[in-house]
């Protein structure tokens, strides 16, 4: 374990352990010279390399800074204070090592099996939605009498009403759409299967 700071958080246990089907713990590490460390201990790489990793013997997932405090923050905030471009990664790493927690050894299986369950993880988890409701201006036009001159007049008028309409929320398809940019952007071994 690196030193200095798991910053647990319930909600990440539960997406562990949901997508992994068992009891996992997720480590959420706050500190980048901490990790770096550990990961240069543990595997002989520099720290950067490594955003999360697991041992399917241990029911722990180890998630890097760079991935634990963007989670934390959506919890703790909301999703659109993180962005989607920093939520996906971080996102995708959470669920690829609960993955791996389910007993899959291959990286392009896990990932690509990662990348299906990221859509329902956003919907349970973080609050996004398929749909969203937003307040819409129609115009239109009716027909009004009106006395003018002492005469009736009929007159076509100009309204405008506001309606709330169910639309696509665009947040959901741009969270995959980045999701699937870090796959692509992966080493060869995630690639393949998806």
């Amino acid at each position: 374990n690196a030193g200095a700071g798991n910053l647990p958080h319930p909600t990440l246990d539960a997406i562990a352990s949901e997508v992994a089907g068992k009891p996992v713990t997720a480590w959420c590490e706050t500190s980048d010279i901490e990790w770096n460390d550990a990961i240069a201990r543990a595997f002989g790489v520099r720290g950067e390399l490594l955003n999360g990793f697991t041992w399917i013997s241990q029911p722990v997932v180890y998630l890097a800074p760079r991935v634990c405090i963007p989670l934390r923050i959506a919890f703790d905030h909301g999703y659109r204070d993180v962005g989607s471009y920093h939520l996906s990664r971080a996102m995708l790493v959470l669920i690829h090592e609960a993955v791996h927690q389910r007993g899959v050894e291959n990286e392009a299986e896990t990932d690509c099996t990662a990348l299906e369950l990221l859509p329902n993880v956003a919907r349970a988890y973080f609050g996004y939605h398929d749909y969203r409701l937003v307040q819409r201006i129609v115009m239109g036009w009716k027909t009004v009498i009106r006395k003018v001159a002492g005469r009736k007049v009929r007159l076509r008028v100009r309204t405008a009403r506001i309606v709330q309409v169910q639309e696509a929320d665009p947040d959901l398809p741009r969270l995959i759409g980045w999701a699937w940019a870090w796959h692509r952007a992966a080493p060869a071994a995630y690639q393949g299967l998806c």
